[in-house]
């Protein structure tokens, strides 16, 4: 009778000690891979409106992950060249910014604040945003359409 008494203690034994190996490594996965904030950044051509007909870069910022953010900083830039362009505070008046669980925000700025050299680069653009705690997230490449509102800008000079 002992010796299955002390199987049965055995197998629990091993039973409690993977049981809480699991729940360890699951608490330790929600805290460094589920519960923080994961900002996604947009951007794209648009603003094609009747009041303001001329293109506008619209970027929008997403908050997907489980803790607020705050946004403090937004730029455009070419990654391989090392070229920045901020955004001027007239365009994001509201910087910083906090963005809960879920939040999004959206800027638009005019092309004009684009330099000649982004112009010839824009297909390699990307929009980088800095939150608070100084991490920085960038936006997928810039899409295409973004090039017509470069060329109808510079033919227009």
């Amino acid at each position: 009778m002992t010796e299955i008494t002390t199987i049965s203690i055995d197998v629990v034994a091993i039973y409690a000690a993977l049981l809480s190996t699991i729940a360890f490594s699951w608490q330790i996965y929600n805290e460094f891979f589920r519960d923080r904030a994961i900002i996604k950044v947009e951007a794209h051509a648009g603003g094609f409106i009747e009041m303001n007909p001329k293109p506008q870069l619209i970027v929008s910022i997403i908050n997907r992950g489980r803790r607020p953010a705050t946004i403090n900083s937004i730029w455009i830039t070419i990654p391989k060249k090392g070229m920045n362009a901020f955004f001027a505070p007239h365009w994001v008046p509201n910087l910083p910014q906090k963005l809960e669980e879920g939040e999004s925000t959206t800027i638009t700025a005019p092309f004009e604040f684009l330099s000649e050299e982004l112009y010839k680069n824009i297909s390699n653009c990307k929009v980088g945003v800095k939150d608070a705690t100084n991490k920085v997230y960038y936006s997928n490449v810039i899409d295409k359409v973004l090039q017509f509102g470069a060329k109808q800008k510079t033919s227009s000079r």
